[in-house]
C-alpha cells in the first residue's frame, strides 16, 4: 500500500470512501446522517488538501484509495512560537485495516507535522469507535487526554 497526498482528480473516491467513513460513525452517532452535508464535506477535503496547515493523504491499495489521514498545524493559544498539530481524521476500509497500516498512516501525518517544528500532536475520534482509536493512539505512544461532548439540543 502507498500513502500519500491525494490528487485533485481524485476527490470523487475520495469522497466515496468519506462515506464509508461517515456510515460507520453513523453506527454510534446516528445523528451524523441528519447533519451530513457532502458539499461541507468536499469543502473540508479541499481545504485538508490545498492549505498549507493542512494535509489530507490517503492510503492506496494500487489506484483505489482504501484509507485516509489528514490533520492541521494550530499556534497553541499561550504562545506565537509553538506549533501544535491535530490528527483530525484516520480511517481505514475494514478489509484493508490492521495495526501496521495505521501506523504507516500516523507515522506520513507525524512525518508532514515535524516539517513545522510541532511541539505535541494530538488526535481524536467522532465517536466511530471510541475505545479502539484509544487503544490504537495509545499502542502508538499517545498518552490519553480529556476531551467531553455535550449535546445542547
Amino acid at each position: 500500500m502507498i500513502i500519500r497526498k491525494m490528487n485533485p482528480n481524485e476527490i470523487d473516491n475520495t469522497l466515496i470512501l468519506f462515506n464509508y467513513y461517515r456510515d460507520e460513525a453513523a453506527e454510534t452517532m446516528p445523528e451524523i446522517l441528519d447533519e451530513y452535508d457532502e458539499n461541507a464535506v468536499l469543502d473540508t477535503i479541499r481545504t485538508f488538501s490545498i492549505q498549507y496547515n493542512h494535509c489530507w493523504f490517503n492510503v492506496y491499495d494500487n489506484q483505489r484509495p482504501v484509507g485516509f489521514v489528514a490533520g492541521y498545524i494550530v499556534e497553541v493559544p499561550w504562545s506565537k512560537t509553538s506549533l501544535q498539530a491535530n490528527l483530525q481524521f484516520i480511517y481505514c476500509l475494514k478489509s484493508h485495516r490492521n495495526m501496521d497500516v495505521f501506523k504507516e498512516m500516523v507515522d506520513e501525518f507525524e512525518k508532514w507535522a515535524r516539517q513545522f517544528d510541532v511541539t505535541k500532536i494530538t488526535a481524536g475520534d467522532i465517536g466511530i469507535d471510541i475505545e479502539r482509536s484509544r487503544k490504537l493512539y495509545e499502542h502508538l505512544g499517545y498518552t490519553p487526554g480529556l476531551v467531553v461532548n455535550k449535546d445542547i439540543r
